[in-house]
């Protein structure tokens, strides 16, 4: 087991990478368990979440399932980002649109991840599909590991499949 001395020599980029692991896995498991989700504070938690946004390589989930699985938390247009990731109670942010992110968001991102802020992405590959509005819609640039790579997150593996299929939302299911 490592000791404190140990945590603390590793980059607050690797210490980020981890906690993206930990967080997804914790997620998941929450969303097991709704009553143990229903019962977090995530009042220090900032969701990024547009109408229009385009999602990438993940379902895509409404405002009003994010707001019933993290209650409290604070809901923040791209224009509203870098004031909210800035802000020193902001302890996570929530990327729900799978790979896609704002593209022209990602210094205010890599900063509050930098200083030891907090990341879940649902679903998709972090960062690998940046998205721009053109003045009148957003769209997405091609994949690339250009941004995950700063945070050491770039080696994505897909598993295999059964070939054939493919996901679909099941609609009896809520958050």
């Amino acid at each position: 087991m490592l000791g404190l001395a140990a945590i603390e020599e590793v980059s607050p980029v690797k210490r980020m990478a981890w906690c993206w692991v930990v967080l997804t896995f914790s997620f998941a498991v929450a969303a097991l368990n709704p009553p143990a989700l229903a019962a977090q504070d995530f009042s220090n938690a900032v969701v990024f979440y547009e109408a229009g946004f385009p999602s990438a390589d993940s379902a895509t989930l409404s405002r009003e399932q994010l707001s019933a699985a993290l209650s409290e938390a604070h809901f923040a247009s791209a224009d509203e980002l870098k004031t909210a990731l800035d802000a020193p109670t902001t302890k996570l942010l929530v990327l729900p649109f799978g790979s896609a992110f704002p593209e022209a968001d990602w210094s205010a991102i890599y900063s509050f991840l930098q200083r030891g802020g907090n990341l879940l992405v649902c679903g998709g590959k972090p960062f690998s599909r940046a998205a721009y509005h053109d003045g009148s819609k957003w769209k997405l640039r091609d994949y690339s590991v250009r941004f995950a790579r700063q945070l050491l997150i770039d080696q994505y593996q897909d598993a295999p499949g059964s070939e054939g299929l493919e996901f679909q939302v099941n609609p009896d299911t809520t958050f």
